[in-house]
């Protein structure tokens, strides 16, 4: 059974950027991004941004909590201040009980703080291979074209998901 999941605006822009948008709907039929997230995309009216609107299976949703939304934007000794897509994709996650599509390191931070499950793209990729929708070749053209569009796992993680192929 598929899920349904929230996402943050970075992850998104780099699946679509890339073309990999697939390894996502490989596991979740339903992304929820809050308001603030489709506006940071919004503001760039590119790609990314007529992919989101034409997409069935993305969905905006505003979050209630503002107190938290005002949290998090706002920062504290223990928690660091986060952009107002992260904050409301954290604030929603924890609203609805669903998982997050983060990767910011900050973000990730917060969200364990508050509890809230996450999804990362070492994670995306890592079941991706466990469930054999990509082999080798396919990983290693994917860490390709996310570097074109400027993002890069950290080698330790890119050799994890090497070791899981056999040979």
């Amino acid at each position: 059974m598929k899920q349904i999941i929230i996402s943050d605006t970075s992850p998104l822009i780099i699946l679509i950027k890339s073309n990999r948008f697939y390894l996502l709907e490989n596991f979740v039929d339903k992304i929820i991004i809050p308001q603030k997230v489709y506006d940071e995309i919004k503001e760039k009216k590119d790609k990314v941004f007529n992919f989101i609107n034409n997409a069935k299976n993305i969905e905006k949703r505003d979050i209630k909590n503002e107190k938290l939304y005002l949290e998090l934007i706002t920062g504290s000794k223990d928690i660091p201040k986060l952009d107002d897509g992260e904050s409301e994709a954290i604030v929603l996650a924890k609203e609805l009980d669903l998982f997050l599509f983060i990767d910011e390191k900050k973000g990730l931070r917060v969200s364990e703080f508050q509890k809230v499950d996450t999804l990362t793209m070492f994670t995306l990729l890592n079941q991706n291979i466990k469930r054999n929708f990509i082999n080798k070749k396919e990983l290693l053209e994917i860490l390709e074209d996310f570097e074109k569009v400027n993002f890069k796992l950290k080698k330790y993680l890119e050799l994890e998901l090497l070791k899981e192929f056999k040979s």
